[in-house]
């Protein structure tokens, strides 16, 4: 995790006035408890392993779990996950993602993940 990039969004919600009316946490999904408190929560899935997203440990689900009713789920994905075709994302990228423990993901593998319901 990343708790620089906590900081500095920190930074900027406070220089956009919206203290008070976002909450960042560093906090891993397994360990996520709330149930329909969320408006929006933004993922990034290139920095999260797919053992974290799938059996197991609760991953999608239990983020669309901590969502009320019509909040939105940002899933941001780098790549398509094929590695033939990786025109669109650079090397650099690719191999950060897959460092950080995600990696490249298509928007089909997205969308599959997406599919998931809350138990």
């Amino acid at each position: 995790m990343l708790p620089a990039a906590l900081d500095i969004a920190r930074t900027q919600i406070a220089l956009a006035g919206l203290l008070g009316t976002i909450e960042l946490r560093l906090q891993s999904i397994a360990e996520l408890t709330d149930e329909g408190v969320f408006d929006l929560a933004w993922l990034p899935r290139m920095f999260i392993s797919c053992d974290a997203l799938n059996a197991g440990i609760p991953g999608i689900p239990r983020v669309l779990s901590a969502l009320r009713p019509g909040g939105w789920l940002i899933l941001a994905l780098a790549g398509k996950g094929d590695p033939d075709d990786r025109a669109h994302v650079s090397a650099y990228q690719s191999l950060l993602a897959t460092t950080l423990g995600g990696g490249p993901v298509s928007v089909e593998q997205g969308r599959a993940l997406l599919a998931q319901r809350p138990s």
